[in-house]
């Protein structure tokens, strides 16, 4: 129980911190309904592993602290139902076929999968002895302390963060299923973005191909953080794509948070930075958004 409610605490959280951010920015009311679920998480656990950081400066890495944090992070919800969605002129859906029925059966059967891994003990070396590990000795210490490594020093670490209050609060048990459901949090947003420019059918597919794909089986429910970095790299492409077509400010700045949360993530965050950079520049307002885009990136 335990595990469930942590589980419960931290998407919630997730989705507060995310659903205030996009509003802030004032990306939330373009959103479709289904997108601002998915769009939410995908930022608000970027603000959860950037908060995190500031917690274990102070040396806050407690239980108190820690449901506090989550508890702040919940009241963002708010902003989803105080923000009127866009008026859709989307045709009604067409009914439910063979297809459809059998795609939604392949991703059941992937997620049923992912759900025994989450119930199952971590196996994998690279989280027991990395990914998890530091989790586990960060809660020992009680705060953040500066890891040494020889091959590239001070390592972004702002996925393991967010399993800190997973492991503080709901054991190893919160620790696995809170993996799980952000590993799961990179399909459910690669759908709704599919859903866009696709019939149902056919973002069913697209969903069920990236579930499936063996780095996403190997690390979406492990300590890896590949899988939870794709949740950045798709809302920053997303984002670039939108502020060049509609040279829309907001939307430089919600790349620019996505690029720095993947920063953040993963060194290669940076090569992926540069990409984004590089494209934002081409179009007329290339130095107000160049710049915005790097600021907040920097910044996150």
């Amino acid at each position: 129980m335990t595990a469930a409610l942590t589980l419960a605490l931290l998407i919630a959280a997730c989705t507060g911190f995310g659903a205030a951010t996009l509003r802030g920015l004032g990306v939330l009311g373009d959103l479709a309904v289904r997108e601002r679920l998915t769009w939410a998480f995908a930022v608000g656990y970027g603000v959860l592993g950037w908060l995190l950081f500031f917690v274990g400066i102070g040396a806050l890495y407690q239980p108190l602290p820690l449901v506090v944090l989550l508890a702040v992070g919940a009241l963002g919800l708010i902003a989803l139902r105080q923000t009127p969605a866009p008026v859709s002129d989307d045709p009604a859906p067409p009914r439910w076929g063979l297809v459809d029925l059998a795609l939604v059966a392949a991703l059941a059967l992937a997620l049923t999968f992912d759900f025994m891994e989450a119930l199952a003990p971590p196996a994998d070396a690279d989280s027991l002895a990395y990914h998890f590990a530091l989790a586990k000795d960060f809660i020992a210490a009680g705060k953040l302390f500066f890891i040494e490594r020889a091959m590239d020093g001070a390592v972004p670490l702002l996925n393991q963060l967010t399993y800190i209050p997973a492991l503080a609060l709901g054991g190893e048990k919160g620790l696995t299923l809170w993996t799980m459901v952000s590993g799961w949090a990179a399909t459910a947003l690669l759908y709704s973005i599919s859903r866009r420019f696709l019939d149902r059918r056919w973002s069913l597919a697209v969903a069920v191909i990236f579930l499936t794909t063996p780095a996403v089986v190997y690390g979406g429910g492990s300590g890896q953080v590949e899988v939870r970095n794709a949740l950045f790299a798709t809302i920053a492409a997303f984002s670039v794509a939108r502020a060049l077509t509609l040279g829309d400010l907001r939307y430089a700045a919600l790349a620019g948070l996505a690029v720095g949360f993947f920063m953040a993530g993963k060194y290669l965050g940076l090569l992926f930075a540069l990409a984004c950079g590089l494209t934002i520049l081409l179009q007329r307002r290339w130095f107000v958004h160049g710049f915005v885009l790097t600021a907040v990136a920097v910044v996150a």
